[in-house]
């Protein structure tokens, strides 16, 4: 066995000895380790299910994306086959067969190709046929319809079925601009459909004004070229941003690049609402007709706030349960050692008191055992004798070591002596007195 006793700790781990102010502070320290700990794993959790559901978002965008690019490839497809299929289309039959298709679509068309000859008598058949102001018409400088000049060939607007309040640009020739010309000779060499660079779309509200050109042309069997082509008037904005919230509640911010020039891509569309500051991006390609585009998609300011940090919230309760349990043990440790010293410094006065004691008990035991002449006896509450003088011993004839502890005050009496003494003072005092009190009683009653 140890011959120093085993202290006990606070709660179990904390020596008593301890100063309270390192144990909070230590304990301080180690909760913001913990929390510091807590809330980097929280961050990486947040970040991971912020990852995740940015893609799932984007994913669906893009999915949204290529599903319209497709549905506009599939319904043009299928008008160029309903002219290719028939001997003639009125204009009744134009409209009938188009105006379901317009969602989402600013206006379908059919372009003729015409020859310079034969431009005069296609003219007043169509005026003829009830459009008394029809002629082929040409976009001049400030970007109006005007007579178009005398060519070799010309691709006219014949039909138009549009959403546009601004009436339908019939006549107007698409080969007197380059870049719907560019549009139709590629129709005509992959003999498929073809989309036009970004381009002012003619006949559209400026709101939507700026979109692309979808053709096709329409080929009869056996006829090496095409007499003419439908027409697709997409507008990137109401295409894409049909059916999304508005821009203050919209989680993505989406930018569309046309890829086919080489010297720089031209942003074909550009969400209204800006990409917050973040790292998250996704980027990826969709084809329509014989163009590529590169869509990139970034999270908005919507996004960011719907899905904050609880960083900050983990962070601040940490801190605070770190903070009182630093002063709960403070206070805890503080309190048992001020209980401590208290019990230190009255077992000390207890310590002394009992010196004290001893010393008196000593000097009363020297005042006892040095009066010889008179007998000194005392009993504890049993009537046993823990008090016996040199001079009980004289007068007694006993030694201290055989009375004390072992003997009562009825042993010093001759038992018939007791029994005489109480039944004379029994007859005195009209009472039975036992033997026990006999002794007691002075001599003189």
């Amino acid at each position: 066995m140890s011959l120093h006793p085993v202290r006990p700790k606070i709660l179990g781990f904390i020596s008593e000895d301890v100063s309270a102010w390192l144990v909070g502070v230590l304990v301080l320290l180690a909760g913001g380790i913990l929390t510091g700990l807590l809330a980097w794993g929280t961050l990486n959790q947040f970040h991971s299910q912020l990852r995740q559901r940015f893609q799932l978002l984007a994913n669906e965008r893009y999915s949204r994306i290529e599903e319209r690019f497709q549905d506009q490839e599939q319904r043009l497809d299928g008008l160029r086959r309903f002219f290719a299929n028939s001997e003639s289309v009125s204009r009744a039959e134009f409209d009938g067969y188009t105006h379901p298709l317009l969602l989402r679509t600013q206006a379908y068309s059919f372009a003729l190709r015409v020859s310079g000859a034969e431009r005069a008598a296609f003219e007043q058949r169509v005026r003829d046929e009830g459009l008394s102001t029809f002629s082929v018409r040409e976009l001049n400088a400030r970007g109006e319809l005007q007579l178009a000049s005398a060519r070799d060939e010309y691709v006219v607007v014949l039909y138009s079925q549009t959403q546009s309040r601004l009436g339908s640009p019939l006549g107007y020739d698409l080969l007197a601009q380059p870049l719907r010309r560019s549009t139709l000779e590629r129709a005509d060499q992959l003999r498929s459909l073809a989309v036009s660079q970004p381009m002012h779309l003619v006949g559209i509200e400026p709101a939507y004004a700026r979109g692309v050109l979808l053709v096709a042309p329409v080929l009869r069997e056996g006829e090496p070229r095409s007499y003419g082509y439908v027409m697709a008037v997409i507008s990137m904005r109401q295409l894409l941003a049909d059916g999304l919230p508005d821009a203050f509640h919209d989680y993505l911010s989406v930018r569309i690049l046309d890829l086919s020039t080489n010297d720089q891509h031209e942003v074909l569309f550009e969400s209204t609402n800006e990409p917050a500051p973040s790292d998250l991006s996704a980027t990826r390609l969709v084809r329509m007709a014989d163009h590529d585009y590169q869509v990139d998609i970034s999270p908005s300011e919507a996004f960011m706030q719907a899905n904050h940090s609880s960083v900050g919230s983990v962070v601040v309760l940490g801190g605070l349960l770190s903070l009182l349990l630093s002063a709960l043990l403070y206070v805890l440790v503080s309190q048992r050692q001020r209980a401590l010293r208290m019990v230190e410094l009255r077992t000390q006065e207890l310590h002394e008191r009992e010196q004290e004691l001893r010393g008196t008990h000593g000097q009363l035991r020297g005042v006892l055992n040095a009066a010889t002449q008179v007998a000194i006896i005392a009993t504890d509450l049993r009537g046993v004798i823990n008090t016996f003088n040199p001079g009980a011993e004289q007068m007694l004839g006993y030694l201290s070591s055989e009375v004390v502890g072992h003997m009562t005050l009825e042993n010093l009496h001759f038992p018939r002596e007791l029994v005489a003494r109480a039944a004379e003072l029994s007859a005195r005092y009209g009472k039975t007195i036992p033997t026990c009190q006999a002794m007691l009683v002075e001599g003189g009653e």
